[in-house]
This record gives C-alpha cells, structure tokens and sequence, in this order.
C-alpha cells in the first residue's frame, strides 16, 4: 500500500489516530472484503470519506497485516519515513471523550480563532493595545471580547492536550510524538470540524505579544505558564506544533519534517513513561524514527515484535550507553522496576513501567538541579568507562563509594490528598500546603533521631535536601525559601507559638517541591572518611539523602559514577551489584564529587551490575 501511494506522486494523507477498545469492532468494506475495525477508526472512516473524489488515506490497521508479525516489523521500521512522506497527517480527536466532547469544543475553538482574527483588525482593540500602558479607559466592549477569549482558549487548550488532568486520550499516546513531529502539515479534526496548522499558529503569534497575552488571558499564572510553554522544548502538545516546527531555524516552508533534528534517545524514553501504548516494546520502537540511535546504528534496536520485551529494553539501554558513551540511563533505572519483567538486569531501565508525566523527565525529579563541576578547577568530566560481559548482560563501570546507608525514614511524607484531587480548589490547596509543612517539620524530628550521636543534623542541610537543590536555584521565587525557613527545625518538639505560615504565593514553586519529596524515602548514610574529606564535609560521619520510596536498605552503597549526573544506590550480592535506584545527596550533586575523583584515582574501582 505504501508503495503504492508513493508511485503516484506521494499525494497521501496518513492518519494519527487512537485505536480504542480492541472488542468494539466494526465492519467496514475494503478491497471488496469486509474488515472488522474498531468502533473510533469506523467512525473516522465516516467523516474522512470524500464523496465527490478519491482521498489516498495511510491508515495502519488497514495497509499493514497485524497478523503478519514480518511484515509488521518491516513497516514499523518505515513508519516514521511513511509519516515524512505523507503530504499532510490527520490528527484525529475522535467524538466522545470520558472527560469532556471534543465534538462541542472544537465549534467553540473554531468560533476563538475567528474573534482572534476579528480583533487582529478591530480598530478599538488596536487602539487599545497600543495605549493600555498609559491607563486608556476600556473599550465598551472589551470585557466581553476578554471574557469569550479566555472561553475560547480554553476549549482550544482542551483539544491540544493541554490541560493537565483533562487530555484527550489521542495526546497520551506514545506514537503520538514520532507522528506529528514527522508531519510536514498537520490537521485536526473532531466529527465534521477541522483545525488547520495555520490556525494553531495565528493563535500562537497572537499571544506571542506579551501586552496581548497580558490584557487577555485570566490570571498572571496562566499567561506565565502558557508563555513558558510557548519558549519550552520539553514535549508539551503546543510545543510539538512550535519547538518542533522546522529543521532549521531560517526555513519558513513546511517542505521538510518539522523536527528541527535527531532528539536524545535517552530524553524520548523518559518522556515516554507518561504515554500509553499497547504493546510495551513500543515504548521503544515509537520513537526510533525521530531519535539519535536507530537501526542500523545499532543491532540491538533491530525492530522485532517477537523479540521479549526485556530484550528490547536491554537492546536499548545498550545502544544509549555505547552510542553516547554515558552511564546517564542508569539513573533512570528502578530496582523494584526491573524485578517486574524477568530477565531484565537491574541497570537497564523498566520503560512499561507508567509514570507521571511531570516527573518522567526526571530521574527522581531534581535532575535539572543538577550542577557540573566547578570550571575554575579546571577539571572535566572524562568519557566514562565501562564494559559489557560476551553476554551483554553485565556492565562493569568504574566509579567510587561515598559511603553506606544505615538507617531511613519512609516515606519522609506522605501527602495522602494528592494534589491532582486539590487542585481545583484554593482553599483544599492552602490545607495541602499546611499539611506538607506539618510532616516536614516533624519528619526532621525524626531524622535528628536517626543521625549518630557525635553528627548532629544541620536544619539548613535538611531544608536544601528536602527542596532537592531548589534553594540553589535562581529561577526559583522566593516562595520555597519562605516556605523552608519558617520550618520548625526544633529538636525538643513543636513550637506552639510560631506564626501561620503564608502558603498563597509561588504556588507553582511549592507544587513542584511538593511533588519532589511526597513519598520519597530520606535516608542517613554513613560517609567514608576519605570521601568526607574530598567533598568537603570533613569530620562529618554521616549525612542526609532522598531516594525513591519503598526499596532502599540498610546496608546499600552510596556511589558516584562517571557518567551519571547523580549518585547511585547500589545493594551488594556477592561481587556483584544490582542498582536500586538514583539518590540525591546534597553534597555531591554540585560537582565536588568530579574533585574527588581526579585527585584520588586510588579509590576508584570497578563495580560489576547485574
């Protein structure tokens, strides 16, 4: 079939869709045979018919055999050139939605894009734009025109996926991102309503004013949000229409993919643990086609549906560290992950594994905390070294023990009213808030109990490994720092007399600290002499870490290696070791861990994963 399409002229659409409940099926006539499809794809087929002329649809359920598994490992090894090739993708949005009807949305996004190009050429709106900084009086007019704005944008949030909490099915979908970043035109289309690309983009220029975005959009949190989006090349749905748009900066026709050029592997991977796809070797093969490594860059990326699916997750996290010569994928491993698919080894990250798309960037969410060694030392991070065993399965890195974990609290706290269900409310938020102050103020009470006698607990060390880094940042508002200060970090118990704590300012600050420490295990580690003194905490005997929750021990290792941006928790068996997860400890996340290993070569030594 695409052969076919390709000899006459590539003049193809290919369609982007969601298969929905396999069970529902029905029957459609193709080729003079009667198929079983399911109910979404009948329903697509329904509008997408062109009455008056032929339509040449790519459409994967009907152009590849799934019966046929080589032939279904030949096609999915070209789908991203497939989807290349096409002359335009169709998004299709579907008509029925659990949370809410793409169908009723998209006539009121239509309805935003045509007032956005209305007040574009509105003489009053103009007027008042251009004079607003130096107190012009409204237009009679203008608080309905704001008023069906943010109506509007609303609805068109809600169809591009980005609303949190509230995306449509099609956005959580892992081919999505190989899809519509190959797409050299995109459309959307809900039932008989279509969105053009050129629409997305009227409404992105628009709001790329900031006086516009400023006057229209309800709420300083919004409009900053939405302009961070709009600058972010992370893979929210927006940004897959403007980070993603042209290979070239300079390049203004959409002749070409809109990927600007091969994404990291390792990023696509992470990215794809918030996304949903039926078959968990997909997690890998949706991706291949817009990323750094692909077959034949590597064997062990060879697209084979019979091949186990921890085979394919093995095949992968050999291809990142070999190909970029880094160990930076171990952080992203789990031991209590891997245990969940036999035959995977403890370094190879489990990808099936779901998680929170707002942390599945990071390894344990403070990654982008994370700071290079000093320049002024003069010293760089060398190419890590490693080895795999004859049968790949083992890897031996090089690295050293910072020290030993021997005792934990876990969680440190537990927010049992998730954010996601407090959300919507200011009030429910405050008493979230309230309550994560609460549980830290008393879990450094515990932690103090856990410390050795002769190594008391610094607060100011609890408050910044709490934050994960946070008060080192910069960017951050001054919002975590008041929240952290205004701890009570008294050892003899609660002090009755402190004042309320103000929890209503930098609440975007607070949430993301908030989900960086709920349910996380902090533990104390005992430090090695040697390596208290090169990091500079010498005579300390102990310090603080926070790592994933239920699954560190007594007796885990504490290591740093070449290569990760973080330290490893690794559990002996034996000679060898098994990685158990990623960790952050305050005083090797800014770089002195480099020192240490440059100017102690002695202490470094090999560590065998299985």
């Amino acid at each position: 079939m695409f052969a076919y399409l390709i000899y006459h002229g590539g003049g193809f659409e290919a369609l982007s869709y969601t298969w929905g409940d396999p069970t529902d099926l029905l029957p459609i006539e193709a080729n003079g045979e009667t198929m079983q499809v399911t109910r979404n794809l009948a329903t697509a087929l329904t509008y997408l018919r062109n009455i008056s002329s032929a339509r040449h649809l790519w459409i994967d359920a009907l152009c590849i055999n799934q019966m046929d598994t080589d032939e279904r490992n030949a096609q999915v090894a070209i789908m991203g050139t497939i989807y290349r090739t096409a002359r335009r993708v169709v998004s299709w949005l579907g008509i029925r939605s659990s949370q809410f009807d793409p169908f009723v949305e998209m006539d009121y996004a239509i309805s935003f894009i045509e007032q956005i190009r209305f007040l574009k050429e509105y003489p009053p709106f103009q007027k008042y734009l251009e004079e607003s900084s130096s107190g012009a009086e409204r237009y009679p007019e203008f608080e309905n025109h704001r008023r069906a704005f943010n109506n509007g944008l609303y609805s068109l949030q809600l169809l591009i996926g980005e609303r949190q909490g509230e995306r449509l099915a099609y956005w959580q979908r892992a081919w999505i991102i190989q899809e519509v970043a190959c797409a050299q035109q995109l459309l959307l289309q809900s039932g008989p309503y279509l969105i053009l690309e050129e629409d997305i983009d009227l409404v992105v220029d628009f709001l790329s004013s900031p006086k516009v975005a400023a006057l229209l959009m309800d709420g300083r949190y919004e409009y900053r949000k939405f302009r961070a989006r709009l600058q972010s090349d992370m893979f929210f749905p927006l940004s897959i229409y403007r980070s993603l748009r042209y290979p070239d900066a300079g390049e203004t026709a959409p002749s070409r993919a809109r990927i600007r050029g091969p994404l990291s592997l390792l990023t696509l991977l992470r990215h794809g643990r918030g996304r949903f796809c039926a078959n968990a070797r997909d997690k890998v093969y949706s991706i291949l086609a817009i990323s750094d490594i692909s077959y034949p860059d590597h064997s062990g990326l060879v697209i084979d549906y019979n091949k186990p699916v921890s085979e394919v997750y093995l095949g992968a996290a050999r291809a990142v560290i070999e190909i970029s010569c880094s160990l930076e994928i171990l952080c992203s491993a789990n031991l209590s992950e891997a245990n969940k698919l036999p035959g995977l080894p403890s370094w190879a990250p489990n990808w099936a594994v779901q998680q929170d798309p707002d942390i599945c960037e990071r390894p344990i969410s403070f990654g982008s905390y994370h700071v290079p060694s000093p320049p002024h030392l003069g010293i760089t991070q060398t190419a890590s070294k490693f080895r795999f065993d004859g049968t790949g399965r083992s890897l031996f890195v090089s690295g050293f023990r910072f020290g030993r974990i021997t005792k934990f609290k876990d969680p440190l706290v537990n927010l049992s009213q998730g954010e996601g269900e407090t959300d919507q409310k200011d009030l429910s938020r405050l008493l979230y808030y309230a309550e994560l102050h609460k549980q830290l103020s008393e879990g450094y009470r515990d932690i103090t109990q856990l410390m050795p006698p002769s190594t008391p607990l610094p607060p100011d060390l609890y408050r910044n490994t709490c934050s994960l880094g946070m008060l080192r940042n910069n960017a951050v508002e001054d919002a975590v720092s008041s929240f952290m200060k205004s701890l009570d970090l008294r050892g003899d118990g609660p002090d009755d007399t402190c004042e309320p704590v103000d929890f209503s300012q930098g609440r975007a600050q607070l949430k993301l600290m908030a989900s960086a420490i709920d349910k996380k295990c902090m533990f104390v580690v005992s430090v090695e002499r040697q390596a208290a003194l090169q990091v500079g905490i010498a005579g300390v005997e102990a310090t603080i870490g926070v790592a994933a929750p239920g699954i560190a021990k007594a007796g885990d290792l504490v290591c740093f290696l070449p290569g990760c941006s973080v330290p490893l928790v690794l559990r002996p068996i034996g000679s060898q070791f098994s990685v158990v997860c990623a960790c952050y400890i305050d005083s090797l996340i800014d770089g002195r861990a480099m020192c240490y290993l440059e100017q102690l070569p002695s202490r470094v030594e090999t560590f065998e994963l299985v």
